[in-house]
């Protein structure tokens, strides 16, 4: 099947789209999404094409805005324009008409992404962000929309009305929609341990919000596009939360359809999932982070 009911232990549920054993989008497609998958391990990459990647929440909208104006070496917001062009959920047609440089994100695994990533070896940014932070705020997102982008506008989903605690519970056990953080991020770790001829940017949220400056500027030499300090303070300052927030909400970019008080961009706050967490939740978190990735925390 190309669809799966995920439940949670409430009795709540969702429905995602599912390829090779992996959960994906939940947005419907007027093509299978086994034939969508298809179409993007057989797209056609140009040299000058960026691939951002990520786990859902972890900041990919903020980035692509960033990334998009370094390579384009201007200030312009895109996204508000047409929408972040992501392969999870983009026709092809819509891809391969976008003017290079281009700009592609996705929240699909490495091995997922279109087979030319190595042999043209476009550049790969891969942004990771606290799980706890990240649950929460999927969590709301999940939990407040009522429709998602999809191929030809936005389509409506099987809203999800579960509670945060049994909605946790599933963020740790890989039930929800594109499956286990940890697992995820272990797969792009190996990923690029496995094909180190391809440029791979590794970029944390939490350094991107302490020191966004910098970031930009190591961004901006991978990328080829260096810039100097003022330049990078430039972009920090159109692309912090606010701007971006207030420049995308009720454009393109924030079409969805949310339940009340819902919305795509909520605080982008770094430690927001301690109002969250109680102390037993947090504790079973951390020692699934020790068995899963080895470390507790995200720091080291």
């Amino acid at each position: 099947m190309s669809t799966k009911e995920l439940t949670d232990r409430g009795g709540e549920s969702m429905i995602v789209n599912c390829y090779k054993g992996c959960y994906f989008y939940r947005g419907g497609f007027p093509i299978p999404f086994e034939e969508h998958m298809k179409r993007v391990e057989d797209m056609a990459l140009r040299s000058d094409d960026v691939i951002l990647c990520s786990y859902p929440k972890s900041g990919t909208h903020w980035l692509w805005e960033v990334i998009s104006m370094i390579v384009n070496e201007d200030l312009e917001y895109r996204e508000r324009e047409r929408g972040m062009d992501m392969l999870d959920f983009s026709p092809m047609s819509l891809l391969e008409s976008i003017k290079s440089p281009r700009v592609l994100g996705s929240h699909i695994h490495f091995r997922f992404l279109p087979k030319e990533v190595l042999t043209k070896k476009p550049k790969v940014v891969y942004i990771v962000r606290d799980p706890k932070a990240v649950a929460v705020s999927y969590y709301n997102m999940t939990f407040g929309m009522k429709t998602v982008r999809s191929y030809d506008g936005h389509v409506p989903v099987k809203e999800y009305n579960g509670k945060w605690e049994d909605y946790l519970e599933s963020f740790i056990s890989g039930e929800v929609e594109y499956g286990s953080w940890f697992d995820h991020t272990l797969s792009w770790k190996q990923a690029r341990e496995d094909n180190p001829d391809v440029p791979v940017f590794l970029l944390k949220y939490e350094d991107m919000k302490s020191d966004p400056v910098s970031c930009i500027q190591k961004l901006s030499t991978f990328l080829e596009k260096p810039n100097n300090i003022e330049r990078a303070q430039a972009i920090a300052d159109a692309c912090s939360f606010s701007n971006i927030k207030k420049v995308n909400t009720g454009t393109r970019a924030d079409g969805v359809v949310w339940k009340e008080g819902g919305n795509m961009f909520r605080k982008g706050q770094s430690n927001d999932w301690k109002h969250w967490f109680k102390v037993a939740q947090n504790e079973r978190f951390e020692d699934v982070l020790m068995a899963k990735m080895n470390k507790r925390g995200v720091s080291e």
